[in-house]
């Protein structure tokens, strides 16, 4: 009986792990929506993510992390988030505390 519940536990324990985690600097974890805006040039990303509301920032739509057209590494940190997206990766994405769409300003990718 012992072995069952063990068993079961060990199955669980990496579904627990799946999802991302945020702090009040950023997220770590999956992309889970990426939304380029054609009018503004901001792309809007969607970790998967549960704890979001511990960031120190407003998130644009209540939902979004916001990659302004204006960074000096926009391309760049889009092309990471497509990648980190197809491949399943992890990304580590930094926002500007306090600001009223929480704004990114770097992303991390490791393998």
């Amino acid at each position: 009986m012992i072995k069952k519940v063990l068993a079961v536990l060990a199955l669980q324990i990496p579904a627990l792990s799946l999802a991302g985690v945020c702090d009040p600097a950023g997220c770590t974890g999956k992309v889970k929506t990426l939304y380029p805006h054609g009018s503004t040039g901001h792309v809007y990303i969607d970790m998967d993510a549960d704890n979001k509301s511990v960031l120190n920032c407003t998130l644009s739509q209540g939902v979004f992390i916001t990659l302004r057209e204006t960074n000096k590494r926009h391309a760049e940190i889009y092309s990471m988030l497509l990648t980190a997206s197809v491949m399943g990766k992890d990304v580590r994405v930094r926002i500007i505390e306090g600001t009223p769409d929480c704004e990114l300003i770097y992303t991390m990718l490791s393998s």
